[in-house]
């Protein structure tokens, strides 16, 4: 049951405070709009001050703690985006292992240990360290996200049913049906405990009425403790369903720990697990790549009137360094990439960038062929998918072809623990081994 005696609550950000920060302000136009539903209740605004982003102060920072793991929970490592490849890469060369059919080019890849997810068009496959199949189902608008802690992984289905499942066998664990339509993608899943967190883009869908807006959503659902299902794996104790209704069209969505952040056009906000607002900060920026570090800084690359810029954040919002990219260079194709040194990457389709914790540029080098993704070694290695190879580039910038397959390279590739580098190429799914 949903907990209709909970208060409703809805924030608007106004922009009373933009001249401050160098924005000429619309009078009496919202930044932002949020809205709280819970359960079925109608939601409520109540207006809340926004700030301007402001300098901050950009400290030395230790390094991230260089621990190999075995999982690699979905696609950019995490729901930080911050591409960390939680392995040890070293000098030795690679050979193939063993490669798997898919019924479509691969698009993200996540392990566990002994278990490997794909998704591949409209399908997830779970295989066996060895390559050998599991399970598979389709799977929907959303990715699929590992969880480490509790051996399960997630997804929200076509049907708009958000499954949970073993890592194990693949089997359903347990879902819960969402009131939502086919115009709601979910690019963000996250778990916090009993807390389960859903981003989700919505846009109008075609008809020959007059095209909405879009927003954005988050939704929460809070389990009971232990979960109690019924025969056919739904959740019939749920203690809380709410969720937040955004005014904003396209949205850039990271998680680390307990904060989520959403970044759209001129605006940041800072909740918590708990839908919480904790900050909603103004300027005059427009989006295009965010990613998190484990401490909640954040990275965020955005277009303004000064050009392109990478913006590095405190956890607090404040801008504590800014990085300016030429011109010419090429937009990244993915969230600033983490180094556990604290060094920041920007990947294009043609140019690999390096900058030191500070923001200030260390190199660049030009990418063989056309760069599918990349993600950085607890070691400072950066692989990367380009073309027909998996590169290696070391902290210098000089890099290896570390392995050439037959076809293009389709996902970014993924390296954990298991010293193995899974990557999609073509319509299937590879595995490389060390030599020797």
């Amino acid at each position: 049951m949903f907990l209709a005696a909970l208060p409703c609550l809805a924030v608007t950000a106004f922009t009373q405070q933009k001249e401050r920060s160098g924005v000429k302000p619309q009078r009496g136009k919202p930044v932002i709009e949020i809205e709280r539903n819970i359960s079925l209740l109608p939601a409520q605004p109540v207006p809340v001050s926004p700030h301007p982003i402001g300098d901050g102060q950009m400290p030395t920072r230790q390094a991230a703690k260089t621990e190999e793991l075995p999982f690699y929970a979905r696609h950019f490592a995490s729901n930080g985006a911050h591409s960390r490849l939680p392995g040890v890469l070293g000098d030795r060369g690679w050979k193939l292992k063993w490669s798997a059919e898919l019924p479509a080019k691969a698009v993200t890849i996540a392990r566990s240990g002994s278990r490997i997810l794909c998704q591949c068009g409209a399908m997830w496959k779970l295989f066996d360290a060895a390559g050998s199949l599991v399970r598979e189902d389709y799977s929907g608008r959303s990715p699929v996200v590992i969880d480490p802690k509790t051996d399960l992984f997630q997804l929200i289905t076509m049907t708009q049913s958000w499954e949970v499942r073993r890592m194990n066998s693949g089997e359903i664990a347990f879902r819960n049906a969402l009131p939502y339509d086919e115009s709601y993608s979910w690019p963000v899943l996250l778990r916090a405990g009993n807390r389960m967190i859903a981003c989700a883009r919505v846009t109008s869908p075609f008809g020959h009425e007059e095209q909405k807006p879009g927003f954005a959503l988050i939704q929460l659902i809070e389990l009971g403790t232990p979960i109690d299902i019924d025969p056919g794996q739904r959740v019939r104790n749920l203690k809380r369903f709410e969720s937040l209704r955004l005014n904003v069209e396209d949205i850039r969505v990271v998680s680390e720990n307990d904060v989520i952040a959403v970044a759209a056009r001129d605006v940041l906000v800072l909740f918590d697990t708990g839908l919480q607002v904790k900050a909603v900060l103004t300027g005059s920026f427009e989006p295009t790549q965010l990613s998190m570090d484990e401490s909640g800084w954040m990275y965020l690359v955005a277009g303004t009137g000064d050009g392109r810029l990478l913006w590095i954040l405190t956890p607090d919002g404040a801008r504590a360094a800014t990085w300016t990219m030429l011109p010419t260079a090429g937009s990244p194709i993915q969230p600033p990439i983490l180094g556990y040194d604290r060094r920041i990457y920007l990947c294009s389709r043609s140019e690999l960038v390096a900058l030191n914790p500070q923001g200030h540029s260390l190199w660049t080098q030009t990418i063989p062929g056309e760069a599918v993704g990349a993600g950085v070694t607890v070691d400072g290695r950066v692989l990367l998918s380009a073309s027909d190879a998996v590169l290696s580039y070391k902290p210098d910038g000089e890099h290896t072809v570390l392995y050439r397959f037959n076809e293009p390279v389709a996902t970014p590739p993924v390296y954990t623990s298991d010293h193995e580098i899974l990557v999609g190429a073509g319509s299937r799914l590879f595995c490389l081994a060390l030599k020797g």
